[in-house]
C-alpha cells in the first residue's frame, strides 16, 4: 500500500518504510502485554461469543452465504481458525481495555461545555448569503462593448423594478444572456472572488454592479442573507463527547501501556532494524498475529498492580521460524515480591536485555 500510494514521495515511502520493523514490533509488544494481562484478570472469551462476532462481521460486511464467507477468508490470507483466533484475541483486548481503560474516563456535561467555551471557532457557522444571477455572455453575438452596455441597462431595469425572469425570457432566447442561475446559499470562498466582492455586503433584495468574470457579465441579486453565529451546545454536545473520550482514551491507553510495560521483564532478541520499538510510531495494538503466552493452563487472578514476566526466548538452534516469537511472557509471582529479572544468555546477541 504505501509503495502503490501517490500521496507519499518517494523520500516519505523510504521513511515511512524504515520503520515499520519498529511499527510491527512495538504492536507485537504491546499486544503481548495486554493478553497477558487478560490471562491475569481471567478474562476468556467462549465460543459461542466468538460466532456471535464472527455473525456479526458477516452482516456488516454483506456476507450472505459460506461461499462468500470462505472467499474473502481467502482473499484476506486467512482460514476459519485463524480468524476465530484473531476474533478471540480481539475481544479479549477488547475486553481488558473496557475494563482498565475505559471505565477510568471520567467527562461530565460541564466538562463539554468547557470545552464548548473555550473552542468557539470549531462550532462557528459561518456567515452566507442566497444569491441568484444573470449573466450577459461572452458567447452572445455582442462584442466587448456591446455587452458592457447591455449589461448596465439591465441593471438599471432591476434598479427599477423589473425581475430577472422577466430579462431572461427577453434576453435568453437568442442567446444574449443566460437564463436565471440560482447559486443558492454561498460561503465565503465558494464564489470567484470578484463575484463575493460584488455581492458579499449587498442586503437581501440588492442587485450588484456588473462584474466581468468568467463566461460573461453577471448580475447577481441577493436574496437573502445569515450573519455568522456558533451551533447551539445542544447540537454539539454528542460530538464533543466523541472527540473528548477519544481524547482522554488515547491519554489514559498511551499511559496504561507504558505501566504495563514498566512492570514487565523483557527479554529481547530483536533485529537490529526493530530496535527502538517502543518509541515507534502510535500505541493502536496490532491483533493478527499475536506473541505466544507461556504460562500456567489456567492463568490465575491477579491484583491491578501484578504484571507479566516474559521469560527468555528459545536459540535459534531449539526453534523454528514458525513457531519462534521475538518474546514470551509468563505471569509475574507477585508485584509485592518482585522476581529478578532473567539473566541474559552469554551466547545470546548483544541486543538481549533486561527490564
Amino acid at each position: 500500500e504505501v509503495l502503490r500510494s501517490d500521496k507519499l514521495s518517494p523520500e516519505e515511502q523510504e521513511r515511512y518504510l524504515s520503520q515499520v520493523p519498529q511499527r510491527v514490533m512495538r504492536s507485537l509488544f504491546q499486544e503481548m502485554l495486554l493478553q497477558s494481562r487478560a490471562d491475569q484478570l481471567e478474562i476468556f472469551v467462549t465460543p459461542e461469543e466468538v460466532d456471535e462476532e464472527i455473525r456479526r462481521m458477516r452482516g456488516d460486511m454483506g456476507i450472505e452465504s459460506d461461499e462468500q464467507f470462505e472467499q474473502a477468508l481467502k482473499q484476506s490470507g486467512l482460514d476459519e481458525d485463524k480468524l476465530r483466533t484473531q476474533v478471540e484475541t480481539t475481544l479479549r483486548v477488547q475486553r481488558v481495555l473496557g475494563q482498565e481503560v475505559s471505565s477510568k474516563i471520567e467527562l461530565d456535561e460541564e466538562d463539554l461545555r468547557r470545552y464548548y467555551r473555550a473552542h468557539p471557532e470549531e462550532f462557528q457557522i459561518p456567515a452566507r448569503v442566497r444569491v441568484r444571477e444573470i449573466v450577459v455572455l461572452d458567447s452572445s453575438a455582442l462584442d466587448a462593448d456591446q455587452r458592457m452596455q447591455l449589461a448596465d441597462r439591465l441593471r438599471e431595469r432591476l434598479m427599477g423594478g423589473d425581475s430577472l425572469g422577466a430579462l431572461a425570457d427577453e434576453y435568453a432566447s437568442d442567446g444574449t444572456t443566460s437564463g436565471v442561475i440560482e447559486l443558492g446559499w454561498v460561503e465565503h470562498g465558494e464564489l470567484a472572488a470578484d463575484l463575493e466582492q460584488a455581492i458579499w455586503s449587498l442586503k437581501p433584495g440588492a442587485f450588484s454592479a456588473p462584474v466581468e468574470s468568467r463566461g460573461g457579465i453577471h448580475l447577481l441579486e441577493v436574496l437573502d442573507r445569515e450573519e455568522a453565529t456558533l451551533k447551539p451546545f445542544a447540537d454539539v454536545k454528542d460530538d464533543i463527547e466523541v472527540e473528548e473520550r477519544g481524547r482522554l482514551y488515547a491519554e489514559h491507553f498511551e499511559k496504561y501501556l507504558d505501566e504495563l510495560s514498566q512492570s514487565a521483564y523483557v527479554v529481547e532478541h530483536l533485529p537490529a532494524d526493530a530496535v527502538g520499538y517502543r518509541e515507534a510510531g502510535d500505541s493502536s495494538p496490532v491483533l493478527n498475529e499475536p506473541f505466544k503466552i507461556v504460562g500456567e493452563e489456567r492463568p490465575r487472578a491477579a491484583s491491578a498492580e501484578t504484571m507479566a514476566a516474559p521469560s527468555a526466548p528459545e536459540t535459534a538452534a531449539d526453534s523454528s521460524p514458525a513457531d519462534s516469537s521475538p518474546a514470551d511472557a509468563v505471569p509475574a509471582e507477585s508485584a509485592e515480591t518482585p522476581t529478578d529479572p532473567p539473566s541474559a544468555d552469554p551466547d545470546a546477541d548483544p541486543g538481549v536485555g533486561g527490564v
